[in-house]
């Protein structure tokens, strides 16, 4: 595939004035802001964000936390936003709720040039596509999706997705594609590779790198709280939610298994952050197996989390079904190996065997438990991962999103796109 190379340094669009973007997201997402500032700041793009709902001010339920969540970093700071009017309501962002009037106005009065859209999993994604055709607006689609987890299956019902599926594909102009796996997607569907570009999650990495480096000058603050008091041993961490495609009971029987009788601990912490469904559940398995290296810390929010991903050693995603797991870019700017699962959306591109973690067969305990007790065994090994985890998780950045968006739009306006280098899959990179 075309992965366009996020070291270049684009300069501004050679236009006559800044590109007005309209982007529509269903509400303030902690794992968009880093990149909506960024871009706010290139004097070429006029960035403009509509959401549908304000869950900024009394936050939200979250059901996958089971638990209602006001996140603590700031989430409409340094870019123009607007909370469109609501014309059915909702308590939460869902599939068909909230429905807003005004967008396609909007767009009209502001004389925008491009509609961003993230995904057509939501009426409102689908209502402001035809906005922006009925006015002969182009439309980037911008999308997590991909095969990893749920191939497309037989039936009435998918096949009535399969063909709203395509009407969306058929009405956008221009695809944003996270990684190898969501690359793959869309060329299955017949989307040609000169309208496809690099435009990956990312994270604020310098943010998440200062933030973990200054925990790891106080540990002994999160050591006492969870009384860790083996300081030499390697930690093992989750992040996320307890939900059952996440699969973290697996995690815990894999821990289990490294046991070398099934009585006394593994030579490791296994440290838990995070809520949901399968508290009970997850209680009950940590108490049955009577470990204080097992610690469940709780829900933590975001500014809290560099520091427990600083203290772990590596951090590890189980999930079934997992779109991309922005959690992967986070950890590894703290310093975490990675082990993943093969359903994880950013394993191919983020998660090197041997080099920055390991990936594993989803649902396969053997076979995770081989992965931990691989990166445990070798200490020496295992530091030089960490390192690599970081410096490749450093190219997932602002000049890369830049690189993908800048190249979609000279490809609208009929120009050639940015230079590329062609890599197929993390397992290329030289790292």
């Amino acid at each position: 595939m075309i992965s366009l190379n996020p070291n270049i340094k684009t300069t501004p669009l050679a236009i006559n004035r800044p590109l007005k973007i309209a982007y529509l997201l269903s509400h303030p997402i902690q794992y968009q802001s880093a990149m909506l500032k960024e871009l706010s700041t290139e004097p070429d793009l006029d960035l403009k964000v509509f959401y549908g709902m304000d869950t900024c001010t009394k936050g939200s339920f979250d059901e996958g936390f089971g638990r209602n969540v006001s996140w603590d970093v700031p989430l409409l700071d340094g870019y123009e936003y607007e909370f469109l009017p609501t014309l059915i309501p909702g308590a939460n962002p869902s599939q068909l709720r909230p429905v807003n009037r005004g967008f396609r106005s909007r767009l009209q009065e502001g004389k925008f040039d491009l509609v961003w859209l993230h995904g057509w999993g939501r009426l409102a994604d689908l209502l402001a596509l035809h906005d922006a055709k009925s006015l002969g607006l182009p439309v980037l689609m911008r999308t997590e999706n991909n095969f990893l987890g749920s191939p497309p299956m037989a039936g009435m019902i998918q096949g009535l997705k399969e063909h709203l599926k395509r009407w969306v594909l058929d009405r956008c102009d221009v695809f944003g594609y996270m990684g190898k796996a969501g690359h793959d997607y869309f060329r299955a569907y017949g989307i040609p590779e000169w309208q496809l570009f690099d435009l990956p999650y990312m994270v604020d990495n310098v943010y998440w790198q200062r933030q973990a480096d200054n925990a790891a000058k106080d540990r002994q603050t999160l050591y006492k709280r969870h009384d860790m008091t083996d300081q030499e041993l390697p930690v093992f961490i989750f992040v996320g939610k307890f939900q059952t495609r996440k699969r973290v009971i697996d995690l815990v029987e894999a821990y289990a298994r490294l046991s070398v009788d099934g009585l006394q601990p593994p030579e490791a912490y296994l440290l838990i952050v995070g809520s949901g469904e399968q508290q009970q559940e997850l209680e009950a398995k940590v108490k049955a197996l009577g470990w204080d290296r097992i610690i469940l810390a709780g829900f933590r929010n975001q500014a809290e989390l560099p520091a427990y991903f600083e203290l772990a050693d590596v951090f590890v995603i189980p999930s079934a079904n997992e779109q991309w797991g922005v959690v992967v870019n986070e950890a590894m700017n703290c310093n975490c190996a990675v082990v993943a699962s093969d359903e994880c959306g950013s394993a191919p591109n983020l998660v090197i065997d041997g080099q920055t973690g390991y990936q594993f067969p989803t649902g396969d305990i053997a076979a995770l438990t081989v992965r931990l007790r691989q990166l445990i065994a070798d200490q020496q090994q295992l530091r030089k991962m960490q390192q690599q985890a970081r410096e490749l998780v450093a190219s997932f950045n602002t000049a890369r999103i830049l690189l993908g968006l800048r190249s979609a739009i000279l490809y609208l306006y009929g120009k050639e796109r940015l230079p590329g280098i062609e890599i197929s899959s993390a397992e290329e990179t030289d790292l």
